[in-house]
């Protein structure tokens, strides 16, 4: 048995435990916390599995497919491959919004409808309870990437709540994977980037779900767990690739994985910046945010620079040349986007200047 955020550098034997990075052993497998024996594997639920894995393939490009109806719409009419072009540049941003916005509305619906009847427990990874589990870790973990502007930003605890978590106010949440119907975040806690809550646990067919917590004004930090049963206290902190133990007092420090109590002496900050903000900053925050949509429109433009790059390759020399060239505006492209990120570094975040 291998723990959460361990590296393997070499052999580990049966029924024998490993953790940390490198791991190293720290005891027997303990057997007792599951059932002896495998549960019953029906070959049902293994097809029940393959289809919503291509289901789930075929849910992503169907969201593409949203804007390319949006950006159609908008060309119909066009009466030259120019005036195409310019139509759908004009309709890039509506096909945009429209492709985000009905995505995540599927994305919400569709997780409510999986939490219904999600039950804690170790139930069989061939059963019902143990398929919505893995369904929506699925769809949330595409979720991050297709709707990240929504993460890390002041709607991503109301994005949680859509999801059916409990989440309380002043919370600051990156770019989670949850649970969500399993997961209690308490007022003023932190989680960084890509932790882990109320994730489900495998062992010999088994899976188990539990519900997670994150105690109020906690820390849990960058790809930090809080599994199955476990909670980060009210005040406490999880370090940076570590595991919440199942319990800890209030105000308790822990690293590693098992984790290890740490001494930490708190300081006090101007929580004008942390907790209590003026109403001024959470605005101005606000408003930057939403300038979030603006460098996946920008990639969504490279994309479709690429498509009529082609087009006008295909329509003036022939298909064959523009196979042949297809590298070299892909090039193109990949130059463009660099060019493009780096003036955007340069206007928004200037230069850094460092005096020795």
């Amino acid at each position: 048995e291998i723990a959460p955020g361990s590296a393997v550098f070499g052999r580990v034997h049966s029924g024998k435990s490993w953790a940390d990075s490198p791991a190293v052993r720290v005891g027997k497998v303990r057997a007792s916390d599951w059932p002896a024996e495998r549960p019953p594997e029906p070959f049902g639920w293994a097809a029940v599995y393959a289809v919503a894995s291509v289901a789930l393939a075929l849910f992503l490009l169907f969201f593409f497919g949203v804007g390319g109806v949006v950006v159609a719409a908008g060309m119909r009419g066009a009466d030259s491959l120019g005036d195409a072009a310019l139509a759908a540049f004009a309709w890039l941003a509506p096909a945009v919004l429209a492709t985000g916005v009905t995505f995540a509305g599927l994305v919400v619906v569709f997780v409510r409808l999986l939490s219904i009847g999600l039950t804690e427990g170790t139930h069989p990874v061939r059963s019902r309870v143990a398929w919505q589990a893995w369904c929506i870790e699925r769809l949330l973990d595409a979720a991050r990437t297709m709707l990240f502007p929504f993460y890390a930003s002041l709607f991503t605890p109301v994005w949680l709540r859509m999801l059916g978590a409990k989440v309380g106010r002043d919370v600051e949440a990156s770019t989670v994977l949850l649970l969500p119907s399993m997961t209690q975040i308490d007022d003023g806690a932190f989680l960084a980037d890509d932790t882990m809550v109320a994730s489900y646990e495998l062992h010999n067919g088994w899976m188990r779900i539990e519900r997670a917590r994150i105690g109020a004004r906690a820390f849990l930090g960058n790809s930090g767990m809080a599994a199955a049963g476990h909670s980060v206290p009210r005040d406490g902190l999880v370090a940076v690739l570590s595991a919440a133990p199942a319990k800890a007092k209030p105000g308790s420090s822990w690293l590693g994985s098992p984790p290890v109590r740490l001494r930490r002496v708190t300081v006090d900050g101007d929580e004008s910046r942390t907790y209590n903000p003026p109403q001024a900053l959470r605005v101005a925050r606000a408003l930057w945010e939403l300038c979030r949509i603006v460098p996946v429109i920008v990639t969504c433009g490279l994309g479709l620079g690429v498509l009529f790059g082609l087009t006008t390759i295909e329509t003036t020399v022939g298909v064959g040349w523009s196979i042949v060239l297809s590298g070299f505006v892909l090039l193109a492209a990949a130059a463009a986007s660099a060019v493009v990120s780096t003036l955007a570094k340069w206007v928004i975040v200037g230069c850094f200047c460092v005096s020795v």
